[in-house]
């Protein structure tokens, strides 16, 4: 119920309507993803995670609203917590970077600034990047060499890329093909 109140926030903060957040809210409950959520125990950390996650988007709004730079710091906070509790969260600065973009409405409209914005999101990420590696040997890493980029022992592609998206979206995965 956190999950879906602070969601709701959020969309109201960004501009949606009350029937839109209805509808959006009534997907979600009857979804089987939502049921999941709630049915197992061990999701706990899981859920967490999403709720400190949806509290720096909240003030991360806010900030761009008020420009009280608390807001800023809260957010920064929050997500800092929401990353070092799982690493799912590695795309908070991508989703903060597309609120960005459309509070201003423009989609290449201080590129430059926007990054310094969530350059602090990103440093979060880069730390527990490293701090993951220095400490947790058999983890999946990134791999650095000339020719590729490597996580994991695969190899960063369009064709990988394209195999996950399958893998992901697709009501059976890969084998629907």
């Amino acid at each position: 119920i956190g999950l879906i109140i602070e969601t709701n926030l959020i969309l109201y903060k960004l501009g949606f309507g009350k029937k839109q957040i209805l509808i959006f809210s009534l997907l979600i409950i009857f979804t089987k993803i939502y049921t999941t959520l709630l049915s197992w125990l061990t999701l706990s950390a899981l859920i967490f995670c999403y709720v400190l996650a949806l509290l720096s988007i909240i003030f991360f709004i806010d900030w761009l609203e008020k420009k009280n730079n608390k807001y800023l710091l809260l957010s920064i906070f929050f997500g800092f917590l929401c990353v070092f509790t799982r690493e799912t969260m590695y795309v908070l600065p991508g989703i903060i970077y597309l609120i960005l973009i459309y509070r201003q409405k423009k989609i290449f409209f201080n590129i430059k600034k926007n990054l310094i914005i969530i350059s602090p999101f990103l440093i979060i990420v880069l730390v527990h990047l490293f701090l993951r590696k220095l400490f947790i040997a058999e983890a999946s890493n990134f791999d650095f060499n000339f020719g590729n980029i490597k996580f994991g022992g695969e190899e960063i592609s369009l064709g990988n890329f394209i195999k996950t998206f399958k893998a992901s979206w697709l009501p059976m995965g890969l084998w629907t093909m």
